[in-house]
């Protein structure tokens, strides 16, 4: 799954996999990763999700840089363009696998984030700078610093059909794709 930050110039190539699912059985169950127009807080993120639609995970606004996203020319003369953030670039913070019915919070990211900064492990460069970038001026980074740029979905092919058109998908990319049972 790819995620697109929102008003960065990817030079008009943002997937958009929502016709794959007309081609697929409707009753397949279907992962996607869907990137936002702007940032959103959790509370809007969960509003704006339409129902029968599963949210599993939340990308975070983590860009202290949004200068290497610009466009520049290359070496060779040409002009290069930012690419997506894969999944496995991507911050954020998911739902409970062992106890799906507790709603989802910032709260444990930022804990995970403080603990992050206070081990000084191998991560910490990461967890020090994202912790930075959204405290700001603040001793210490809240709930409302924690921005959604995107979010994975769970859904029948069917359910997903719901958003084609939605002002405020960007972006939306096929992951997983399986038979109900």
């Amino acid at each position: 799954m790819l995620f697109y930050i929102p008003g960065v110039d990817y030079n008009g190539k943002i997937l958009n996999d929502l016709p794959l699912l007309q081609e697929m059985d409707p009753a397949k169950l279907v992962e996607m990763a869907i990137s936002f127009d702007k940032s959103y807080s959790l509370s809007e993120v969960k509003q704006l999700t339409p129902s029968g639609l599963t949210q599993t995970w939340y990308w975070v606004d983590t860009n202290d840089n949004k200068k290497i996203y610009e466009p520049y020319i290359d070496g060779n003369g040409n002009k290069s363009y930012a690419i997506p953030h894969s999944e496995s670039w991507a911050h954020g913070f998911g739902i409970s696998p062992t106890e799906p019915a507790i709603e989802a919070t910032e709260q444990p990211f930022l804990d995970a984030l403080e603990r992050g900064v206070q081990l000084k492990g191998n991560y910490h460069y990461d967890f020090k700078r994202i912790y930075n970038y959204l405290k700001k001026d603040k001793s210490k980074p809240d709930a409302s610093d924690v921005r959604i740029l995107g979010v994975v979905v769970t859904g029948t092919a069917e359910e997903f059909q719901v958003l084609s058109g939605k002002p405020y998908v960007r972006g939306i990319t096929l992951g997983a794709v399986v038979d109900k049972y």
